[in-house]
């Protein structure tokens, strides 16, 4: 089992997803989220531990809760929407439909 980022030209629903494999996390979000096939990208950020995999039963593709992301020594800056984890330096943003709708609206020159 692996940990990836899932992310979208839209950022709109960017998070963590453990999978097999690349291509199951994709699909899993795409489905999940109803985006059209080949529209996220899966990044590898880590291999998950067997200790880990059995401890939490990680036999099916589910999005990380902030537990096991934890435990997996990336660091939760922020458990407030939207959630904002760091890792190696790299910070990720929880996406959200909301950013679309941010107030005070884009004002375009």
């Amino acid at each position: 089992m692996k940990l990836y980022w899932l992310s979208t030209p839209c950022h709109h629903e960017d998070w963590f997803v453990y999978a097999w494999s690349k291509d199951e996390a994709e699909e899993f979000y795409e489905e999940f989220e109803d985006f059209n096939a080949g529209y996220s990208t899966a990044r590898f950020i880590k291999k998950i531990p067997k200790e880990i995999i059995s401890k939490h039963n990680l036999l099916e593709v589910e999005f990380a809760p902030d537990e096991l992301l934890e435990e997996l020594y990336l660091l939760m800056l922020s458990y407030d929407y939207p959630r904002i984890v760091m890792h190696r330096g790299e910070v990720f943003q929880e996406g959200s439909m909301m950013q679309a709708f941010s107030w005070p609206p884009l004002i375009l020159n």
